[in-house]
């Protein structure tokens, strides 16, 4: 018999904000652009859960242009600060669901950079939306996913065991992060393909399919 659930972890891009369509595919395609070129669906392919400088130097590589990394790595922050601040939302169906389970403590736990958080929080109300429960690795001084640090903080913060708490992730390094917390995951396909989330709980392909009974 499965352990009560007692809480509800949310990663942030891809799982609650839709940042994939609104913020880093249309700001890489004005990056390329730039300098003359297209981004394909290869590149963005490339792209998809890398950090900022190793994107940078993916699509230096790509394209085969030259440049400071760290100037292309500005522009490239520069570039997303502007689509953050007219163009993220949240990802479809998260506040029904949200909405459906607010009896549940819920958290935020993300990589985000604070700078990007902040906007986000300006334009959605995240804090009060999760009653000031939205934590990243920078603020708590945490290593990235895969390492569980962030979604135990979380956890110890909400004042909830592991065992008792359903992290939601899109990603394979958020999904190997769960497992490493000893906590359950529900992996969302809004950013990876199945096949590279099959570690997860439980794969959907949105809120709707999500029933918490069956974890």
């Amino acid at each position: 018999m499965s352990e009560p659930i007692h809480a509800l972890l949310f990663d942030a891009e891809g799982v609650v904000i839709d940042t994939m369509r609104t913020v880093w595919i249309p700001a890489d395609i004005e990056f390329c652009r730039r300098r003359g070129f297209d981004c394909p669906n290869a590149l963005l392919t490339k792209l998809a859960g890398t950090n900022l400088l190793d994107g940078v130097r993916i699509i230096k590589q790509f394209h085969g242009f030259d440049g400071d990394d760290q100037a292309l790595l500005q522009e490239r922050l520069d570039l997303a600060t502007e689509y953050f601040q007219k163009e993220v939302i949240f990802i479809p169906g998260f506040l029904d669901f949200f909405k459906q389970h607010d009896r549940l403590p819920a958290a935020v736990a993300t990589s985000l950079r604070p700078e990007y958080l902040a906007i986000v929080d300006q334009r959605l109300q995240l804090n009060a939306l999760f009653k000031q429960h939205v934590y990243s690795i920078y603020g708590a001084k945490l290593p990235g996913k895969p390492n569980p640090d962030i979604f135990l903080y979380a956890a110890k913060q909400l004042g909830v065991e592991p065992r008792h708490c359903v992290v939601f992730e899109d990603a394979p390094n958020g999904i190997a992060a769960a497992a490493a917390a000893g906590m359950r995951c529900v992996g969302l396909t809004t950013s990876f393909p199945r096949e590279l989330l099959q570690a997860a709980t439980v794969v959907v392909d949105g809120y709707s399919e999500i029933d918490l009974s069956t974890l």
